[in-house]
């Protein structure tokens, strides 16, 4: 679901929930695979999904995934995706990529080693085991439990706290590496938002 702007109908956010309660995502279709007989015909449909979820990532809109079933395999590398995640008490979360004989191929792997670090990733990722919605709370899979009923009134509330500020500044924010900090603070420096909120200091 995208959240826009009541007054200008911006685009402003993602609401992502699964349609299936079961299953929040289990990764690729493994009956799908099977099937193909030519190496080149799996490398194809992963790169197109790696390449989708790469785009997703870098969108500048802050996004939540709400999480009511499992998450296994490619759907942790899909919620990788997410800046914020918020799951029902029930489900389950593993990198079971290595029970299929393979590593991570959607970008997951980068993405998590940047959000938990490299060795919690590489570890979760060598056990290929499932952890509970409190564990994955703990390592930082997850940011938040609550019950299903509630899952879309706190992931609007997640968004409309992070919204409601300047949006110049997530885009800044969406660009920072330790690298550009200085240029993207000096750039924001008397931006039109900046200059907004000194007004109330004056």
């Amino acid at each position: 679901m995208k959240i826009l702007d009541r007054n200008s109908g911006k685009f402003r956010g993602v609401l992502f929930q699964s349609g299936n309660k079961k299953f929040f995502c289990a990764g690729g279709n493994l009956h799908f695979y099977a099937a193909q007989e030519q190496k080149s015909e799996g490398i194809l449909a992963n790169r197109r999904i790696r390449r989708a979820l790469k785009i997703f990532s870098e969108l500048d809109q802050p996004k939540v995934a709400l999480v009511s079933g499992d998450c296994f395999g490619g759907g942790l590398e899909l919620l990788s995706t997410f800046d914020h995640v918020i799951s029902s008490p029930q489900a389950y979360f593993g990198f079971w990529q290595r029970r299929i004989g393979l590593s991570f191929g959607w970008g997951g792997g980068t993405r998590w080693s940047e959000k938990i670090n490299r060795g919690i990733t590489l570890k979760l990722a060598l056990e290929a085991r499932s952890v509970c919605s409190e564990e994955a709370k703990n390592l930082g899979l997850i940011h938040q439990i609550v019950l299903d009923e509630r899952l879309c009134e706190q992931g609007m509330k997640w968004l409309n706290s992070v919204i409601q500020w300047p949006e110049e500044s997530l885009l800044g924010l969406r660009q920072w590496t330790p690298s550009k900090e200085t240029k993207i603070f000096e750039n924001l420096w008397n931006s039109s938002s900046h200059k907004m909120a000194l007004q109330r200091y004056r």
